[in-house]
């Protein structure tokens, strides 16, 4: 008599993990656009309480594009 094995079903496919929310809520950038950014970052970057060295960059996330800059390129 042969004999016989039982088939085993195929695993499922994995499921898909959730999103998980950002970390950062969108921020909704003023119309001005970067000359806003200036005026508002550049007197908070001016002051001597942040030490001898300041820098800081804003970067637009869903294109990548560098919306502020001060001493970025500073390494």
């Amino acid at each position: 008599m042969a004999r016989v094995t039982p088939r085993r079903r195929p695993a499922p496919p994995p499921r898909a993990r959730p999103q998980r929310p950002g970390v950062l809520t969108p921020l909704h950038a003023p119309a001005g656009g970067t000359a806003d950014l200036a005026a508002v970052l550049g007197p908070l970057l001016a002051d001597p309480g942040l030490g001898p060295l300041r820098t800081a960059s804003v970067v637009d996330t869903a294109t990548g594009r560098q919306l502020y800059g001060e001493g970025a390129g500073t390494p």
